[in-house]
């Protein structure tokens, strides 16, 4: 997780990378600011306003906390004690984010790796968000929501059927914010994306220690779980598009539309996990 000024909040913005689309009676919203990115909430369930509210407060609330406790830069959390190695009991969130963040290393060969540098500090800005995610979901479902998403600057959990059948997905250009280069709809998924969008000289691949070194415009998972889709999405950067979907290929429960320079490469079992399909790809 980086941090941001004031003065870039319009870009960061403008670097949503996946919009939710609803009929016009939305239901009861909020937005806010988390993680170094906007965070929409919205709760479509036909229950009375001051429930709703309650439960996203709680939510917001919740997402806060484990903020706090993953911040790779506060010397405080729990994630920088872990890293001047302190001897401390681990929360169960911790050991939790570490478990996933080991299967996912062992699962993609090293192409997502938590640790980095000679020192070997750990880094949850891959996978923390998804989690936080999936856990403000979690409070919804226990206040009795049934109808709700939750964006976390792309990355984002779409619980029950939307406004029509399923959430409305759209992968955003990373050249042009204004235009959507792929549709599709799904219910009780998590969804994140990696690309172009995050300044690929960022993105590192963990196996060599330097930047990744094919620039893919954008690649989007589909999974389970939010924590899992956010993983899985940094790993396929990675790995680029012919090892990415082997993987893929191997996964139950997760599937993805890579974007190159000229197509778009879909795993076999999108169709079936997008409910309306997805739209062809056009520069």
């Amino acid at each position: 997780m980086t941090k941001i000024t004031k003065a870039l909040l319009p870009a960061v913005f403008a670097m949503f990378l996946l919009l939710s689309a609803c009929s016009k009676s939305i239901g009861y919203t909020k937005d806010a600011l988390l993680m170094d990115t906007f965070v929409h909430i919205e709760v479509n369930d036909a229950m009375e306003d001051d429930l709703r509210a309650r439960a996203v407060d709680k939510v917001v609330a919740r997402m806060k906390g484990l903020e706090k406790r993953f911040d790779y830069f506060s010397k405080d959390s729990e994630l920088s004690k872990l890293n001047r190695g302190e001897k401390t009991s681990l929360s169960p969130e911790m050991k939790k984010v570490l478990k996933k963040s080991e299967d996912l290393r062992k699962m993609t060969g090293g192409a997502f790796d938590i640790r980095f540098g000679p020192g070997k500090k750990v880094n949850l800005g891959g996978i923390a968000k998804g989690f936080i995610v999936d856990e403000g979901i979690k409070i919804l479902k226990e206040s009795g929501v049934k109808n709700a998403l939750i964006n976390a600057g792309g990355d984002m959990y779409c619980m029950g059927e939307g406004a029509q059948g399923g959430w409305k997905i759209g992968i955003r250009s990373p050249e042009d914010s204004r235009k959507i280069i792929a549709r599709f709809r799904v219910r009780d998924k998590g969804v994140a994306t990696s690309g172009e969008y995050e300044r690929h000289s960022h993105i590192i691949d963990p196996r060599t220690g330097l930047p990744v070194e094919k620039i893919l415009r954008s690649v989007t998972v589909v999974a389970g779980d939010c924590m899992t889709a956010d993983g899985l999405a940094t790993a396929l950067y990675v790995l680029g598009p012919k090892e990415g979907l082997s993987l893929i290929e191997g996964i139950d429960d997760a599937e993805c539309v890579i974007v190159d320079d000229d197509e778009m490469h879909i795993s076999e079992g999108f169709p079936q996990i997008a409910l309306t399909g997805v739209s062809k790809f056009k520069n």
